[in-house]
Parts: C-alpha cells; sequence; structure tokens
C-alpha cells in the first residue's frame, strides 16, 4: 500500500520503525477512507443532478443513500489544510517557503 502509493522501495519500508510504519499504515487507512466518501458523495451529487434524487435537496439525498453519516454532507478540504492535517499526524513539521 505504501509502496504504490508513494514508490518507495523496501529498504526504505524496512528501514522505518515499527512505531512510525504502524503510524503510516493507520494515516494511509484514514486518507484512503475519506477519499472513498469524497467520490461516493461526488458520484451520489452527479446522480442527484440527474433527478436521482426526485424532489430532495442533495443532502436529504445524500443521507437516503448514507442514513450513518452525520451532519451535513462532505465538504472537500481546502488542500493546505489537508496537507497540514496529515503533516500534523506524521509528527512533521510543515516548511512554508516566502513568496516574493
Amino acid at each position: 500500500m505504501i509502496q504504490s502509493r508513494y514508490g518507495w522501495t523496501d529498504e526504505i519500508i524496512h528501514g522505518l520503525l515499527f512505531s512510525r510504519f504502524a503510524q503510516l499504515v493507520s494515516l494511509l487507512s484514514e486518507v484512503r477512507r475519506e477519499e472513498a466518501e469524497e467520490k461516493f458523495t461526488l458520484a451520489a451529487f452527479v446522480g442527484w443532478q440527474m433527478g436521482a434524487g426526485g424532489n430532495k435537496t442533495f443532502g436529504q439525498y445524500l443521507k437516503h443513500l448514507l442514513p450513518d453519516l452525520p451532519g451535513e454532507p462532505i465538504q472537500p478540504a481546502k488542500p493546505q489544510k489537508r496537507q497540514d492535517e496529515i503533516l500534523s499526524r506524521m509528527n512533521i513539521k510543515a516548511k512554508r517557503v516566502k513568496k516574493s
């Protein structure tokens, strides 16, 4: 999973501490779950736009498809915020490049 996503070699993976490896696996599992939810939401939106939801709002239609979904439909995170969240989970401090 890590190798295919990031192109890491066996040597890199085997060189990780187990605790670091476990963090990466946990993080990647969460990221894959979030990506799957986002893809499902986008597919549901296309279906709703084509009339599959009848007279329901998109939120109602999505709630009908996923009754366990809490609150409002999933909104895609801003890319920078998402990157910061991922880096913080990995205990890596983001380095900002100053724009001139």
